[in-house]
C-alpha cells in the first residue's frame, strides 16, 4: 500500500476519536504525514489496545502496508477485525478486500460480501467499489452489470478514482447501460487528473481513437459533472 493511500485513509479517522484520545492519536498522524511510522505505531498502539478503533484500523493499515512495521497480512487482519468488531466501516471494508482478493486469508467471496455490505451501507466508497466489482464479475454473486453499476456510481459520486474509471469501462462497453463512449470518456478525463488515476489514463488514450477527450461535449459534461459534485453526470443524477 503507498503512503498517499494511507495518509488518506488516516485523514479520515482523525475526527473520530475521543477527546481524551485526540492528542496522542493526530500526534501519531502527524508522525504519518513526515513519514515517521515508527513514532505513528508507538503512539496508536497503546490506543489500539484500550480498543480505540480508529488506532486498530491504521494499525491494520501499517502491517497491510509494510509502513514503519515488516509487513504482515496476518497482523492487519487481526487488528481490522477487532475494529470491524468494533463497528468501525472502514476495517470492514479492508475485511471485505482481503477475502475477495485472498490476501493474507483464502479467498471466500461470502465474507468479502458480508463485510462490504457492512461497511458500504455506512457509506465507505471501497466498499462500495468492491460490490461493484463483484456484481461486475460475478465473484460469489450472480453477474448482474446494472448493479455494479449502482455501486460504482455512489462511490464515484464521493470522488473514487477507482469507481469513475470503471463506470468509464461500463460505458465504453455498454455493460448495464447504453453504450456510450462520450460519457465513457467523461469518466475517464474526470478519474485521469488524480495522482492515483493511472489507468484512467490508459483508458482515456485507448478511447482517444474513437473520441478526442478535447472534444468540446466530452469538456462540457466533464465541467457539468464536477460542478455539481459528480451528482449529475452524463445527464444521469446519481442516487442520493
Amino acid at each position: 500500500m503507498s503512503s498517499r493511500k494511507f495518509l488518506g485513509a488516516l485523514a479520515i479517522a482523525v475526527g473520530l476519536c475521543s477527546q481524551a484520545v485526540a492528542g496522542p492519536f493526530e500526534d501519531g498522524v502527524a508522525a504519518a504525514r513526515r513519514g515517521d511510522f515508527a513514532t505513528a505505531q508507538q503512539l496508536w498502539r497503546p490506543l489500539a489496545e484500550q480498543g480505540n478503533t480508529a488506532a486498530e484500523n491504521n494499525l491494520g493499515l501499517m502491517y497491510y502496508g509494510g509502513d514503519g512495521v515488516k509487513q504482515d497480512f496476518a497482523e492487519a487482519l487481526k487488528w481490522f477485525r477487532l475494529a470491524a468488531d468494533h463497528g468501525d466501516y472502514r476495517a470492514q471494508a479492508n475485511l471485505g478486500q482481503m477475502y475477495r482478493i485472498a490476501q493474507g486469508v483464502a479467498l471466500d467471496y461470502a465474507e468479502a460480501l458480508k463485510w462490504y455490505r457492512m461497511a458500504a451501507d455506512k457509506g465507505s466508497e471501497v466498499a462500495q467499489v468492491g460490490l461493484g466489482i463483484m456484481y461486475a464479475n460475478g465473484q460469489g454473486v450472480p453477474q448482474v452489470y446494472e448493479e455494479a453499476i449502482k455501486w460504482y456510481r455512489l462511490a464515484a459520486a464521493q470522488g473514487n478514482v477507482g469507481a469513475q474509471n470503471n463506470l468509464g469501462v461500463m460505458y465504453s462497453q455498454g455493460r448495464g447501460v447504453p453504450r456510450n463512449s462520450t460519457i465513457a470518456m467523461m469518466w475517464f478525463v474526470i478519474a485521469s487528473t488524480s495522482p492515483e488515476g493511472g489507468l484512467a489514463r490508459q483508458n482515456r488514450d485507448r478511447l482517444n481513437r474513437t473520441i478526442n477527450s478535447g472534444n468540446r461535449v466530452v469538456q462540457e459534461l466533464v465541467a457539468r459533472c464536477r460542478a455539481s459534485k459528480f451528482r449529475n453526470c452524463g445527464g444521469m443524477a446519481a442516487p442520493p
